[in-house]
């Protein structure tokens, strides 16, 4: 799919402006963090970019070989970032971006991948289910197995007790939105500069990132005939 530069600059702004700044609420916290990729942010840190070719025996997302035969992805990382590369330019395109709702979403799943873990989902545990399972655990941190004060997510960003975990202040992985501490990592620049070239493009750089012409299970079998000759 390819991404109307004159639209996509548009809307970007667009979105740029409504978004809040600063906000006592957490929800809005989520949407401002969109500004990270929109108007001047996003005009200081893209870089003009080739399309990648298409290499079946290398993870569509990061290049890495590959060779799993049920995913295309070398990591369940890699394939959040292709799902959010492509969800962003489909809401480019179509103008679901501009959705106050699919903004909340959106910035969720950004704070993640950046390394933030998922806020918004934590406030919403109750603190009997965090009772719960620091208790299960035996008080004590998953990491360092100092007094456990708070729970975190693993992986999944389900409340339910089996997908949490007790920890420590100090081991908390759960970053407030906008937390620079998460912002400065040298990873979290690095990925954010690719994700804005990536949304940026008109044309799709990887293969993934179309939402209208990716076919993972195509990639698959090209992987397999490869493997095979």
């Amino acid at each position: 799919m390819l991404v109307n530069t004159e639209n996509s600059r548009a809307r970007l702004n667009e979105l740029y402006s409504t978004l809040p700044a600063r906000s006592n609420v957490i929800e809005e916290q989520a949407r401002a963090l969109l500004r990270l990729l929109t108007n001047a942010t996003i005009e200081g840190i893209a870089r003009p970019a080739e399309p990648v070719p298409e290499d079946p025996k290398c993870c569509p997302n990061c290049d890495a070989p590959c060779s799993l035969t049920r995913s295309p992805y070398c990591s369940t990382r890699c394939r959040e970032i292709s799902g959010f590369v492509r969800q962003f330019r489909a809401g480019l395109a179509d103008g679901a971006i501009l959705d106050p709702e699919r903004q909340v979403a959106f910035g969720q799943n950004l704070w993640q991948l950046l390394g933030g873990g998922l806020p918004l989902r934590k406030h919403l545990i109750p603190d009997k289910v965090i009772a719960q399972v620091i208790a299960k655990q035996g008080g004590t941190c998953a990491h360092c197995s100092a007094p456990a004060t708070t729970v975190e997510h693993i992986g999944t960003a389900c409340n339910r007790p089996i997908n949490l975990r007790a920890v420590c202040a100090e081991c908390d992985e759960t970053k407030a939105f906008g937390d620079p501490a998460v912002l400065e990592r040298p990873e979290a620049n690095a990925l954010l500069r690719d994700l804005v070239t990536r949304i940026r493009s008109h044309a799709p750089l990887r293969c993934c990132d179309d939402p209208a012409g990716w076919d993972w299970r195509s990639y698959l079998a090209k992987r397999h005939t490869s493997n095979q000759a």
